[in-house]
């Protein structure tokens, strides 16, 4: 599996912090959700999975996770509650939305972007007027 997600140091304020199997989980489902837009064929029907949702059953979070069923099911409802995800069955299956998946997963300030950096480059993007935020701490 290739690619990367972006992850905010202000999750140390976040509940799911203090346990390691729902940080991990948490984790686990920003690197599942999907990147981009993907058709994918379902029964008779092609679904539209757009970026940062995923399908997903609660049987396999379990068995991923090495959880209960119920205790995913808690774990997506404490989610749903602190509006970090939202999920529909509408097709059938379970369609899982990251939400701001956008806000925290955009491509603002790549590593490339980040390593090529000088200190005049950084300079200009700042007084450029961009939304660049270069923080290599």
């Amino acid at each position: 599996m290739k690619g990367w997600i972006s992850l905010q140091k202000q999750v140390r304020n976040n509940w799911v912090w203090d346990d390691p199997k729902y940080f991990r989980a948490w984790v686990d489902m920003l690197m599942m959700a999907n990147y981009s837009e993907v058709k994918k064929p379902y029964k008779d029907s092609i679904v539209l999975i757009k970026r940062g949702e995923f399908p997903v059953s609660y049987r396999k979070l379990g068995e991923r996770w090495g959880m209960a069923k119920n205790t995913v099911i808690r774990f997506i409802n404490r989610l749903k509650a602190d509006t970090m995800i939202d999920t529909h069955t509408d097709y059938g299956f379970t369609l899982v939305k990251i939400v701001n998946y956008d806000k925290y997963q955009s491509q603002a300030d790549t590593g490339v972007d980040t390593v090529s950096d000088t200190p005049s480059d950084t300079v200009s993007d700042t007084v450029g007027g961009t939304t660049i935020i270069k923080d290599n701490n």
